[in-house]
């Protein structure tokens, strides 16, 4: 299975998992050939959704865990904007897992 198809794969997992969450307005950044992700500050991500009348700025990854410096990162960043940052990993066999 190439790059591409296992994205493809895991988008569809978090996108499903969002939508059961109760998120909404969810967007996945496309993915170009020059623009891989979008940042703020140092941290990169890859979509955006609401909930709760809040903004949650995502990055996904498949089968990998966040390490505790990137999700400090992550709070300090999510604090001084008023936004939520999280991480989401697809875990095969155990589904979605939100970090942040």
């Amino acid at each position: 299975m190439n790059t591409r198809q296992k994205m493809h794969i895991t988008n569809s997992k978090i996108r499903k998992w969002l939508v059961e969450n109760e998120f909404e307005y969810i967007y996945f950044f496309p993915h170009l050939r020059f623009q891989k992700d979008y940042h703020l500050e140092d941290l990169s991500f890859d979509g955006i959704a609401w909930k709760n009348k809040l903004l949650y700025l995502m990055q996904f990854k498949t089968n990998v865990k966040p390490s505790q410096k990137i999700l400090e990162q992550y709070r300090e960043v999510g604090q001084k904007y008023g936004c939520k940052l999280v991480w989401i990993t697809t875990v095969k066999g155990n589904g979605v897992v939100c970090y942040g």
